[in-house]
């Protein structure tokens, strides 16, 4: 029942938003209720009550009899209260979630951390472009559990990481799809994830899980340059399809590289030479990055892929031994 910013900044993945009021009235009622709490309680009750019949005719009227929705607003107070009374009337069976987001939020923290420590994390490690994330990907096929921090967090993790038209997510949601993830694990079964920095784009992994996942188990992956070049090329599709927009970006790496350099790279992507452009972005920028920053533990297993497609990937996985299983999980 919360504003639409509200819900942007976190909510329950999956929940659908019914505003009773929108950004503009919230203000409006809560600036006036400082002046006359009466007048104040006047005008957000027509508003409630204007924008809760509009949900009626609307998403509540395409919904069966047995319906049985959960609300909450802020703190389970009258936005929510308001909405689930006329629910009832009507004959569904609505509840209000006790403390409201406020409740859910402090949970999604406890919960983090007892899931963390919980469950037993493998860690995919290796140079950019060696195929972690298609590995994750053909995992996910097989039924394993995996944890895609870059899906989630709508970023590559590299400076020329940001997905095209997909906004990152706010930090609180991250954290509340980590949990909404991790709560769909089998906890008998360890969780793959790819090896990451503390941060993701903008958004940072909660100590739970970086700790946990620096005591994981790790796979080292390799690959051919030639290999990590084409399927990079795939990937990035989107700056082959928009030029410009690498263009626009590659200066982000002044500092590192000289000027001249990413010049070079810049003609090179302004005449669509791409197999040149990202070897020479592998082999100059990203491999002497990931050495200089890797921090996980040595590899308990090595994985070659001689290609990264899903047979390759299907061969290479099964005819490498898997690693000794861990003993305990971690206290």
């Amino acid at each position: 029942m919360r504003s639409p910013s509200e819900f942007a900044d976190d909510h329950v993945p999956g929940a659908i938003n019914l505003p009773v009021l929108n950004d503009a009235e919230r203000i409006e009622v809560g600036t006036l209720y400082a002046q006359d709490t009466f007048a104040a309680r006047r005008l957000g009750a027509a508003l409630v009550s204007a924008n809760i019949a509009a949900h009626l005719r609307g998403w509540c009227a395409l919904q069966p009899r047995h319906w049985q929705p959960l609300l909450y607003c802020w703190r389970g107070g009258q936005r929510s209260r308001s909405f689930a009374l006329v629910l009832r009337e009507i004959g569904w069976k609505a509840t209000v979630l006790e403390g409201g987001w406020r409740a859910y939020r402090r949970q999604v923290s406890i919960d983090l951390q007892a899931l963390c420590a919980q469950r037993r994390f493998h860690v995919l490690t290796g140079l950019t472009g060696v195929g972690k994330t298609r590995l994750l990907q053909w995992l996910a096929r097989q039924g394993a559990n995996v944890l895609n921090l870059e899906l989630l967090a709508g970023h590559r993790g590299s400076l020329l990481g940001q997905e095209p038209d997909r906004p990152q997510p706010t930090q609180k949601f991250f954290e509340s799809l980590l949990c909404d993830t991790l709560h769909r694990t089998n906890p008998s079964q360890e969780i793959f994830v790819e090896a990451e920095s503390r941060r993701v784009g903008r958004l940072q992994i909660p100590p739970p899980l970086w700790h946990h996942m620096m005591a994981g188990r790790v796979t080292e992956i390799t690959a051919p340059i030639e290999s990590r070049v084409l399927a990079l090329t795939q990937d990035y599709d989107h700056f082959v399809r928009h030029p410009e927009t690498l263009v626009n970006l590659l200066p982000t790496l002044i500092g590192p590289h000289s000027r001249s350099q990413v010049e070079t790279w810049q003609n090179l992507a302004r005449t669509r030479q791409w197999h040149q452009l990202v070897q020479s972005l592998l082999l100059l920028h990203y491999d002497p990055g990931y050495h200089r920053s890797v921090a996980f533990p040595a590899p308990s297993r090595h994985l070659h892929l001689a290609a990264l497609d899903d047979d390759s990937i299907h061969t290479s996985w099964n005819a490498t031994p898997p690693p000794t299983p861990a003993a305990t999980l971690l206290p």
